[in-house]
């Protein structure tokens, strides 16, 4: 998942662009499922600030360090079904993990 524009619907399972709002009339941007670009980051954006791998990102979620939200994505491919899990990360809370790292 890539957050590009205004941010990233779960529900309709797509990106929100400024053309799509223009067309559906803003409909994702007011839905409970969307995902602000300015409020969170993707697991591959906080590892490019941090310096760390995604990996260690996804185990410092796990462990509390980092406050993310998970999302379960569905894909079809003609007849297979893939499930996976995505993180959002509260920008706050990279900023605060971001500011203990600068401190040692």
């Amino acid at each position: 998942m890539r957050l590009l524009d205004y941010g990233y619907c779960t529900y309709h399972d797509r990106v929100v662009t400024e053309d799509l709002c223009a067309y559906k009339d803003q409909r994702c941007l007011t839905c409970d499922y969307f995902i602000s670009k300015e409020k969170h980051v993707t697991v591959e954006e906080a590892s490019e600030v941090l310096g760390k791998s995604q990996a260690t990102i996804r185990s410092w979620i796990k462990k509390g360090k980092l406050k993310a939200d998970s999302y379960e994505c569905v894909t079809k491919y003609s007849r297979r079904t893939y499930r996976y899990k995505v993180y959002v990360i509260d920008r706050e809370s990279l900023e605060k993990v971001v500011e203990s790292i600068k401190q040692l």
